[in-house]
This record gives C-alpha cells, sequence and structure tokens, in this order.
C-alpha cells in the first residue's frame, strides 16, 4: 500500500503534571492519511512519529513507535510519552518544530510543522523552577514583588535568599558581585547591630561597617582598625559621653582641642569639659583655669563652667569630688602656663590622684616620699625633690627636679608658710600677699602666673 500524504496533523490538548512526582507529560496529536482514491482503508497500521527541529534536520529529536495504530475514515489519534517518555526540553527554544510520520515501509511523508500548542509544554516546567540556562535574564519586569516568598521553596532552599513582603530578605545574604543603589532609594536600611566587632578589622573588611551598641556609634573598619564616623553619636558627644578626654584620643574620635561631653559616676548627666588635645600627645581633661590674682591653698570648686571651659579671666576649678570620678589612667597632671613652661608631673603611686594632689596632701615637702617625677616641656622625666623654702608643705605640687642646675619646676600654688601644715585662713591669703597665681619656675621664677591644670 502507498500513501500518498499526510493531509493534516495537529495537537489538540496539552497534559502536563502539576508536580515532579505525577505522570510524565502526554501530547495527544490527530492526523489525517490519504492516497489517490481518497481516505486510507480503515484498519491498524504500524506507524513511527518523529521530532525535529526542522523541516529539513535529518535526525529526529524524538520517536515514538507503534506497531498497530488504529486508523478509521483515514484518521488516527496518538498520545506522544505513552510508549517513549517526552522530556521538557524538547519544547525549548530551538527544539521540536516539525513532525514526520512514517506508515508502514513507506518513506517518511512531507513532515508538518507542529504549530504554537506543544510550546506550551515548556511554560509548565516554570510551575517546578528549574534552573534557567541564561544569566542576566530574570530582571524586575520578570519577578514580580511578592511573586517568591517562603511557602514557594522547597525545605532545602530555606537558608537561601527570598523576596517577598515589602522587599524583606530574610536569611543571610551574600552579594557576590556587590549591590549598587545609585539609581535607587535604599529606605530603612540597618546595619548589623552588635556590642563588639563582628569581625577582625584587617584589609579583608576594609569598609565593614556595624552599629556599635555599646558606644552608640557606627564604626568602619579602615583596614587597621575601627574607627567611629565623626558626628554619629561620636565618643564625647552629649548623647555618647566618654569617661575621660584621653578615652576619645585614644578611640580615635577626637576633633582637636574643644570641649567635650563626659560622664562619671558623678552625674549621670553628661557634663562639659575643655580638652587639651595637642600638648605632649594629647588627651588631658582640664581641672583647672587659674588666673593670676587668685590665691590658691587648695584646689577647691571655685568660678563657674564657663571660667573653667573658656578664658574669661576668672578662675575656674572644677569641684574636687567630680574630678576625682574622671578616669586618670595615664596617672599624670599637666601644668600649663606656656608652650615652653610647662610641667608633666607622674608617679606610679596608687596615692598620686587629683583630689590628694587638690587638697594639698602631696605637696613639695613629701612629694619624694610619693616618688612623683617631672618633665619640663617634653624633657626627660626626673625625681622631684621639695625646695627648702617650702618646707612643711607650704607650696603645693611642685619643687625642683634632680639636674646638676637643680631646675625648678611649675608650682600649683602656695600655703601658709613655713607653719608645718598645708592651711590657710578663711580668706586664702598666702603669708606673702605677692603669692598668687601658680609660680613658673625656671628660669624667670615668677608668682602671680595664670595657666591650667590638666589631668591624664
Amino acid at each position: 500500500m502507498r500513501l500518498i500524504t499526510l493531509l493534516s496533523m495537529a495537537p489538540v490538548a496539552l497534559l502536563t503534571a502539576p508536580t515532579a512526582l505525577a505522570a510524565p507529560t502526554r501530547l495527544p496529536v490527530q492526523g489525517a492519511l490519504s492516497n489517490l482514491a481518497g481516505p486510507v482503508p480503515d484498519g491498524s497500521y504500524g506507524m513511527a512519529i518523529s521530532l525535529y527541529a526542522a523541516g529539513n534536520a535529518t535526525t529526529p529529536l524524538y520517536t515514538e513507535t507503534h506497531l498497530a495504530l488504529p486508523v478509521a475514515d483515514g484518521l488516527f489519534s496518538i498520545s506522544l510519552g505513552g510508549l517513549q517518555p517526552l522530556d521538557d526540553s524538547l519544547f525549548a527554544p530551538g527544539g521540536a518544530a516539525f513532525v514526520g510520520v512514517t506508515v508502514g515501509g513507506d518513506p517518511e511523508l512531507q513532515r508538518v510543522s507542529l504549530g504554537t500548542t506543544p510550546y506550551a509544554h515548556w511554560a509548565n516546567r516554570a510551575g517546578s523552577a528549574h534552573d534557567l540556562s541564561c544569566d542576566g535574564c530574570v530582571g524586575a519586569g520578570q519577578l514580580a514583588q511578592g511573586s517568591v516568598g517562603a511557602a514557594k521553596l522547597a525545605p532545602e532552599l530555606a537558608g537561601l535568599a527570598m523576596k517577598e513582603q515589602a522587599n524583606l530578605w530574610t536569611g543571610l545574604q551574600t552579594f557576590g558581585g556587590g549591590t549598587d543603589f545609585a539609581a535607587v532609594e535604599a529606605r530603612r536600611f540597618r546595619l548589623q547591630n552588635s556590642a563588639a566587632a563582628p569581625v577582625p578589622c584587617d584589609s579583608s573588611s576594609l569598609g565593614v561597617l556595624y552599629y556599635d551598641t555599646v558606644r552608640s556609634d557606627v564604626l568602619v573598619c579602615t583596614g587597621s582598625a575601627w574607627r567611629s564616623l565623626v558626628n554619629i553619636a561620636s565618643l564625647g558627644s552629649v548623647e555618647n559621653p566618654a569617661t575621660s578626654c584621653h578615652a576619645i584620643l585614644v578611640a580615635g574620635v577626637s576633633l582637636g582641642s574643644g570641649v567635650y561631653h563626659l560622664r562619671t559616676s558623678y552625674s549621670p548627666t553628661p557634663f562639659k569639659v575643655f580638652c587639651d588635645m595637642e600638648t605632649h600627645g594629647g588627651g588631658w581633661t582640664r581641672v583647672a583655669n587659674v588666673r593670676a590674682d587668685q590665691h590658691l591653698c587648695a584646689y577647691t570648686e571655685n568660678g563657674t563652667e564657663t571660667d573653667l571651659l573658656t578664658d574669661t579671666g576668672s578662675t575656674g576649678i572644677m569641684a574636687p569630688a567630680k574630678a576625682a570620678t574622671i578616669e586618670m589612667s595615664q596617672k599624670q597632671v599637666l601644668a600649663y602656663i606656656s608652650p615652653a613652661i610647662n610641667d608633666v608631673f607622674t608617679s606610679s603611686n596608687a596615692n598620686f590622684t587629683w583630689p590628694n594632689i587638690a587638697t594639698g596632701t602631696i605637696h613639695t615637702y613629701n612629694v619624694q616620699n610619693y616618688g612623683v617625677s617631672a618633665s619640663r616641656a617634653g624633657g626627660a622625666f626626673l625625681p622631684v625633690t621639695g625646695p627648702a623654702h617650702c618646707a612643711n608643705g607650704a607650696c603645693m605640687l611642685g619643687g625642683y627636679t634632680d639636674a646638676p642646675a637643680s631646675q625648678w619646676t611649675v608650682i600649683l600654688g602656695i600655703g601658709s608658710h613655713d607653719i608645718g601644715s598645708f592651711t590657710q585662713n578663711t580668706t586664702c591669703t598666702a603669708s606673702t600677699s605677692t603669692h598668687k597665681g601658680m609660680y613658673s619656675g625656671a628660669p624667670n621664677h615668677q608668682w602671680s602666673q595664670k595657666g591650667a591644670v590638666y589631668i591624664r
């Protein structure tokens, strides 16, 4: 028997699998066979149906063979995929486009185009979230907000990024290629909150940011150290007060000499101090602003906060109880009159504290008992010994250093002279009326000097 032509062949429906565990997808098709006399005789025919990528392709993409396919009035009906499973990729772009039919031992009949219906089979693949064989082909227009949420992901994907609700990403994200926000607005962007650095600050963490919940500040890794982003609740601000000027300096957030805020056990309310951030390495907290006309027998509270913070012309002294709560980690006192006339006093003795100095407990008569050393204008530290005419504690902290020339240091003030104790009358008047302010020490040896006292 010789078949003249395949009059028509058309897919009539797609039976798709709703899940990966359901029966394979089928492609039902119908065809009409005829010869010169019209429709072929009724009966069963051996038939092979093949799918091709092109009308002239030599190799089929798929073939299913039936030994006895019923034909009535020239029509046959078959469900491809029943004997030979259909693969989804057959209907991907560039896949099956033509069908060819071979009846019995006759040559293959002229191929017929499949049309568009079978390509719905490929769309079914998206329902089971197969891999995409493309780069950059899914954009905002293809992935609508909220279209992929936790409920649509398999359990093994629970740790991956999910875009749902109001662009909420859940799970830890790693953006290997970076994220460019240049053309969009990043709203409510929240940094990691941590009481300590989340990672070591080294070259691999350069530029990493986090919000320090202890310091109430945003810190950035410079590649070697964590630094504050200046003016965002920086240490020393009223929102994030420090414990001392030295703590601000060490934190690397100093803005130079000026007014900062501290908070200590003295008061839960932050208070202002003046910090010298330059002299001898900086980090000095001012506890006194001494004017030339002030008799000093002890550094008790005097003047106003403004007198202490600025050069008003009046003496300003911080209350000893308040100053005692300021961290003095370096155990140093700076008596400053000018760049050339200033001395740093230091001692490792546990009793070398500002309250003991301010009240005259440590004075020139017993200074050597506390192991105090002094450095004039940045020079070497030398032991301090009390001068003879300040015997019995008439002079406050200071004296002369153990040097060949017995160089005098700055002296903070003078009490009643040579009577065996460091006391004054109610007006705090020295026995010599000209002994006011601070004593300059070498080389000009002058009283009535104005200056400032700092601790560090």
